[in-house]
């Protein structure tokens, strides 16, 4: 064999090698980017979109379909590695920005370019935020997409939506007037101060509350936290950290 062709074939197989480690690599670079969050990032999702135990014992899910719903999140953030992460890092550097160049202008230090600056920081953190809030959007539509009962998709959808008003989420799962939602949580407080304090709840406060526990999704909501709240989060738990 002459050497012009052993020099060749001794060319291939380095190629040939080559490539064995190059898609070795790539395989094992593949399977890094579609690990599986970990159980805390998985935990703090979950909650961050409203599909925590409590909301979705509220909603009248069982302990299977608690399960099933963290199977979903959990398979829709193993397509998408770190994308909420990186997400939340936009926004927060925007954030630091914006304020920073905020503060700088109200101490009356800023010069004409960093003032004419803030729209722009502005509109930055805004796009964050907006590519953020979609990111959480499709991770709560996509999971509740799944074969549920309209009930259950639209007390899920109410208890999202109403989470601002930091009230117990048996209450959440219907919709009201900004001026109905300040009553309730005015009534709650009121009727927790006497419960403290041993004193007699207003009647009119008490015949309030009444009727807003008499509504067939509250009430619905109160039994099935009152039952299924325990199993319910021991599916869920068992679902985002198996053991």
């Amino acid at each position: 064999m002459s050497k012009p062709i052993r020099t060749a074939r001794t060319s291939l197989v380095i190629i040939a090698a080559i490539c064995a480690i190059v898609l070795l690599y790539s395989s094992i670079i593949q399977g890094w980017a579609m690990a599986p969050p970990s159980p805390t990032d998985l935990a703090v999702a979950l909650h961050r979109v409203s599909l925590d135990p409590e909301s979705l014992t509220a909603a009248g899910l069982s302990p299977t379909e608690a399960d099933e719903i963290v199977g979903e999140v959990q398979t829709h953030m193993t397509a998408t590695p770190g994308a909420l992460d990186a997400a939340d890092a936009g926004c927060a550097s925007s954030k630091i920005a914006y304020n920073d160049m905020l503060r700088t202008i109200r101490a009356g230090i800023a010069s004409e370019q960093e003032v004419g600056s803030l729209p722009g920081l502005a509109s930055d953190l805004a796009t964050d935020e907006s590519t953020r809030d979609a990111m959480l959007n499709d991770i709560f539509e996509t999971t509740i997409a799944l074969e549920f009962t309209n009930p259950q998709q639209t007390a899920l959808e109410n208890i999202r939506a109403n989470r601002h008003w930091k009230l117990p989420v048996e209450y959440l799962v219907v919709n009201r007037s900004e001026q109905e939602w300040v009553d309730l949580r005015d009534a709650l407080a009121h009727e927790r101060i006497c419960e403290e304090t041993g004193e007699e709840v207003d009647p009119e406060i008490a015949a309030f509350l009444a009727q807003v526990r008499s509504d067939a999704a509250v009430s619905g909501a109160m039994a099935s936290l009152s039952t299924g709240l325990a199993l319910v989060t021991s599916a869920w738990e068992d679902a985002v950290n198996p053991q």
